[in-house]
């Protein structure tokens, strides 16, 4: 997560719950937002429906922009000659 401290509740959901249920939406064929993800912790994980939908979208976002950054990172130093 960030150094920025949050305001608010905290999550009632963790980071992994989070990425698990981005890749139940992805193997669903639907796009992982606040709403989709939101069904699939309430359904999966036993989240509570009250959890806010744009919160949890701003935490998708991130993970999805962390994944794509590893992937490029990992593709980058497998082309990188060996020293």
């Amino acid at each position: 997560m960030t150094d920025k401290p949050r305001e608010g509740r905290p999550p009632k959901y963790t980071e992994a719950q989070v990425s698990r249920a981005i890749e139940i939406v992805e193997a669903a064929g639907d796009e992982p937002d606040g709403n989709t993800v939101k069904a699939v912790l309430c359904q999966e994980f036993g989240v509570s429906r009250g959890i806010n939908a744009q919160s949890l979208a701003e935490e998708v976002k991130r993970q999805l922009a962390e994944r794509v950054r590893e992937e490029r990172e990992a593709l980058v130093a497998s082309l990188s000659p060996a020293a």
